[in-house]
């Protein structure tokens, strides 16, 4: 049995965020210097000086936090010049469209791998619910307050950007912006602002801002126009997060599981159709918690191999660290670490939490008559009937638990887990009434439907996404 852990180890992500790189750059602590025939000039690059972190001192005494705020003069004047600068007519001073094809075209021809180092700081991969391109930006991986850019380091910068974000930014698209410090780089924002054309302004939907809420940062985004308000959300609860960006898709830091997490937002002990409406849930159309086990299985082959698995429990007070984590939004997955029992008792629990059975109380009925006898040529062709009966959201999660349950029983050998064994566990989930001696004999058919589901499950898999 695993040891338990505290409640902070419980909600740490499953991939730890590597170390923060301690040197940008060892010698200059600035971009790699290009020579001059290496860069054309279709434009100007304005030279701007880096933003150094600001000041800020809260002075807290027995009434709480004085009236004495001090903010920077330097970020005070670049925040103002910012502003102004951006309202200053801006569709007359962005890039043309011409001349930045002149420099998309030129940014093919570039050899980009001094940044791979960075990989995590820009990540493109991802789309929201509705399929629009998210455009991940976590400054924690690349410190760019930090560092000193001149001309050419911005040019270069810049032909990187628009050679990954070009893809994606002829559509409606979304900007995440991750940043555990309380001051945005503006002075380099405003070095790359004018370089990008209007289907960069036009086509952002919005911006998501996962930072800690600073007096700077009220303070710089204050200054605002409404419409540039409008498209900026800053993200006070994850589970605001998760209304647009699907549970899993961004690496949460561990500062953001800890301070937006504090509101709970219950998944344990609701219904299937309540949870598939809830923002706290992933990219397939079932239940996180069983989303994240299956998950678990998959990138951790071992744990089907397991002796008992599913049918031994796991440490309480572990399951319990958990139950109140995913009641909290503060998990995204499984730790590969994990004990398989621990993730098999929680995925059980929240079954068991269900107010409503899979089957409904007449589908469960029916089921009943058919498998009271020996199943025959007909049972297919009766279970599909009914089974479309069924809720859409119901279909998924029993083809998500019968695909599981038959895969687990592949490796019988070593489990100890078959196919009966398997329908044992799981039918009380998916159908049960009030206890009664009819009822346990109700029960064993609905655990012989389960298991002739695994047995046949290739005949069953089109129905259950119908």
């Amino acid at each position: 049995m695993s040891e338990t852990k505290t409640t902070n180890e419980l909600i740490e992500p499953v991939h730890k965020k590597s170390k923060v790189i301690d040197k940008l750059f060892k010698k200059e602590r600035s971009l790699p210097q290009l020579s001059q025939h290496q860069i054309k000039k279709p434009v100007e690059f304005p030279i701007q000086r880096s933003l150094s972190p600001p000041v800020l001192l809260d002075d807290f005494g027995d009434t709480g936090l004085t009236s004495v705020i001090e903010i920077d003069d330097e970020y005070l004047i670049q925040t103002k010049a910012f502003i102004k600068d951006s309202k200053n007519k801006i569709h007359q001073i962005l890039m043309g469209n011409d001349t930045y094809n002149i420099w998309l075209e030129y940014s093919k021809t570039q050899n980009f791998s001094m940044f791979n180092k960075w990989n995590n700081f820009l990540i493109t991969k991802f789309t929201d619910r509705t399929k629009r391109p998210l455009i991940i930006i976590n400054a924690d991986e690349f410190q760019l307050k930090d560092y000193s850019f001149n001309e050419n380091q911005i040019k270069l910068f810049y032909l990187y950007l628009i050679n990954k974000l070009d893809q994606y930014v002829n559509q409606e698209y979304i900007i995440v912006y991750i940043d555990s410090s309380d001051s945005l780089p503006l002075q380099l924002f405003k070095s790359l602002y004018q370089l990008f054309p209007e289907k960069y302004h036009n086509n952002l939907y919005y911006i998501l801002l996962l930072m800690p809420e600073t007096i700077k940062l009220k303070f710089t985004t204050s200054l605002l126009s409404h419409k540039t308000i409008s498209k900026i959300k800053l993200i006070k609860d994850l589970y605001d997060l998760y209304e647009d960006i699907p549970v899993g898709v961004i690496q949460i830091p561990q500062w953001a599981l800890i301070s937006y997490t504090s509101i709970p937002h219950p998944i344990f002990g609701i219904s299937l159709k309540d949870a598939n409406k809830s923002n706290y849930r992933g990219r397939s159309g079932i239940p996180l918690v069983i989303e994240c086990g299956i998950q678990y299985f998959s990138a951790n082959i071992d744990a089907f191999t397991t002796e008992g698995i599913f049918r031994m429990s796991g440490n309480k007070e572990r399951v319990d660290q958990y139950i109140e984590a995913f009641n909290y939004c503060r998990i995204t997955s499984f730790p590969l670490t994990e004990d398989p029992h621990i993730v098999t008792s929680v995925m059980k629990t929240y079954l068991q939490s269900l107010p409503e059975p899979l089957l409904t109380a007449d589908i469960g009925q029916e089921v009943v008559k058919i498998f009271s006898s020996i199943p025959n040529n007909n049972t297919t062709s009766q279970l599909k009937e009914l089974i479309l009966q069924i809720p859409n959201e119901n279909r998924q999660l029993l083809l998500a638990l019968v695909n599981l349950a038959h895969l687990i029983s592949t490796q019988q050998q070593f489990n100890k887990m078959d196919r009966v064994n398997m329908g044992t566990i799981f039918g009380p989930y998916i159908f049960w009434k009030e206890y009664s001696m009819k009822s346990i004999s109700e029960v064993k058919c609905v655990n012989a439907l389960f298991t002739y589901l695994i047995t046949n499950i290739s005949d069953f898999i089109d129905v259950m996404l119908d």
